[in-house]
This record gives structure tokens, sequence and C-alpha cells, in this order.
């Protein structure tokens, strides 16, 4: 169901509201940008400023998003690569990241779990940001939504998965001692 324009209107609202305060507010910023961020517009569909900062927060939240994927699932094989040698030697060692790793893989039922509850909700966040964003910013053609939703994929695949599992394989040590929580 495609929201009417007044209902996308009530909802950002918001956004431009918190944003335009933050924006000319915030001590982060140089006071040169300020005039600049507020006065960008990207053309969208609806060309509004509550439409143009949503678009930015929907995106920062997806690259967020895509961050935190890639941590866990680099962590996930970290810890389950790990030899049962390292894994005796890190229950005898007196670090204390080694020995929560250790703890963590004494239960490795429960940290698979744990791994999968996590990878799922992180993408079912990413998806749902990506079809807002696709749903209230960009034309309706099929064309259009279908290589999005391609490119979003292949994203999501390479950048959260694959490269982080890689990487994560190769410093497994160094991957599990980090991201022992």
């Amino acid at each position: 169901m495609i929201a009417s324009y007044a209902h996308k209107k009530q909802c950002f609202l918001c956004f431009d509201a918190f944003f335009t305060y933050f924006i000319t507010n915030s001590n982060l910023l140089p006071t040169s940008v300020v005039p600049f961020l507020l006065q960008v517009k990207i053309p969208f569909v609806e060309t509004s400023e509550y439409a143009f900062w949503a678009f930015w927060v929907v995106l920062i939240g997806m690259a967020v998003l895509l961050f935190l994927l890639a941590i866990v699932s680099g962590a996930e094989i970290s810890y389950f690569s790990l030899s049962e040698k390292t894994i005796q030697g890190f229950k005898e060692s007196s670090n204390v990241t080694e020995k929560r790793v250790a703890y963590l893989l004494s239960k490795p039922r429960n940290l698979q779990i744990t791994f999968i509850i996590v990878l799922r909700l992180i993408k079912i966040a990413f998806i749902t940001l990506a079809v807002f964003m696709i749903e209230h910013f960009f034309e309706e053609s099929v064309e259009e939504w279908f290589i999005l939703v391609l490119l979003l994929s292949v994203i999501l695949l390479v950048f959260g998965e694959l490269v982080p599992r890689i990487y994560a394989h190769e410093k497994q040590l160094r991957f599990s001692k980090r991201h022992a929580y």
C-alpha cells in the first residue's frame, strides 16, 4: 500500500524538525557547513526538506545496520573457526578476554542460536529500511525497483556477509578477542 502525500508529509515532519534543530544547534559541525546542509536539495519524486532529511536518516540507518551485520558475521566465523587447541589455551589463560571467548564457546549451541537471531534481525531491519527508501523516494517503475533491489542485495551479500567472513577467518584470534562480550 502506497501512502498518500499527506501521510508522507506527516511522517517526515518530525524528521524535519529534529534534524533542522540538530544541524542549527549542533557544535559538532563547522559553522560554514550548516547553511550548505540546510540548502542542499536532492531531486526526489517529492522535493521537500523533510524528504531530504528522511532520506539521509534512512541511508545512515542502513549503513549502521550494514556495519553491524559485518561485525556479527565476522564474529560468527571467527568463533567457530578456532581450533580446539586454541580454545583449550584460552581456558587456561589468565587473560579475561580469552576466558570470555572460551566460556562463550563452551556453549556452542547457544552461541550459534544467538548469532542466527541477531543476523536475521539485522537483515530484517536493513530490508525494512530499504523498502521504505525505495517506496518513498524513488519512482514506481518496475525496472528501477528491480535495479535497486538487485543493488541492495549485492551490497548486503558482499559487504555484510562475504568480506567480513573472509577477513574474520584470516584474523580469527584477533577478531574473536575483540568481539567477546
